[in-house]
């Protein structure tokens, strides 16, 4: 008779003690080879001072020092994303050195930004962030691609980052001369 003279607790035991080392061998691998990868190419990124990974790996922290181009770096941090998560990228969170200066800016520019991000007033908004950083003497750097707007502030030693995702604009059919 098959397994006859087997003792069932030590294939349990087998069992239970290949389950916990394929699971700690992939924590292992998970925790210190490829996060540690990641942690060290993103941050081997100029300008890039920290990094965090969040739980489940849906979320990437990554403190920023003050940047010259944020759109340069951004774009080199999603680069180093896109080779490590093959589908989906991870929410990236930058983080900065605000003052209640930069935030008040912001604040006072942000309907502009989101406004141009959904109706492509870019001129308009261009304007209207010089001129409200003008008033607190606070210089603003803006760049943009077909994707975002990225939006810098900087006074003495602080800076704001703030990076603002174009909303497409849909096309509307419209019934033309052929009925369709």
């Amino acid at each position: 008779m098959f397994g006859q003279g087997w003792r069932l607790h030590y294939i349990i035991l087998a069992c239970f003690v290949s389950l916990i080392l394929l699971g700690g061998g992939h924590f292992l691998y998970q925790k210190l080879l490829w996060e540690k990868a990641l942690e060290k190419k993103l941050q081997s990124i100029p300008y890039v001072e920290d990094v965090s990974l969040k739980k489940g790996k849906n979320k990437i922290e990554i403190k920023l020092g003050p940047t010259p181009d944020l759109k340069q770096t951004y774009l080199q941090v999603e680069e180093v994303l896109a080779e490590s998560y093959h589908g989906s990228l991870p929410e990236v969170i930058i983080q900065d050195e605000r003052s209640p200066v930069l935030v008040e800016v912001w604040e006072k520019s942000q309907f502009t930004v989101y406004e141009a991000a959904a109706r492509g007033t870019f001129t308009v908004m261009a304007e209207e962030i010089e001129k409200k950083s003008q008033n607190r003497e606070v210089e603003a750097q803006l760049a943009m691609d077909g994707k975002r707007i990225y939006i810098a502030l900087y006074k003495d030693n602080h800076f704001l980052y703030e990076i603002v995702p174009l909303i497409p604009l849909e096309v509307s059919k419209v019934k033309g001369e052929s009925g369709v």
